[in-house]
């Protein structure tokens, strides 16, 4: 009886573990969204080619987990 509730509690202790490792590994992915408001405002304010290109691939880069479709928009406009 007493090695069943020690196999269940192993059991419970790696489920815990994953659950805790996908949460952290999804909070090193999170976009941090001022850092791509104050990018998208820099981006409108600046006329400078060379920092608008910077800006689009700082935005691309930022936005490249969460928002695929609209980091590759803006690394697109970056190389025209």
């Amino acid at each position: 009886m007493a090695s069943f509730f020690f196999e269940i509690m192993n059991n419970l202790q790696r489920i815990l573990q994953i659950i805790v490792s996908c949460l952290f590994l999804q909070l090193l992915n999170a976009q941090n969204p001022q850092k791509v408001d104050s990018l998208e405002f820099s981006l409108k304010l600046t006329e400078d080619t060379k920092d608008k290109i910077e800006t689009l691939l700082n935005l691309s880069n930022e936005l490249k987990n969460n928002d695929p479709a609209k980091a590759l928009e803006y690394a697109n406009n970056a190389n025209n």
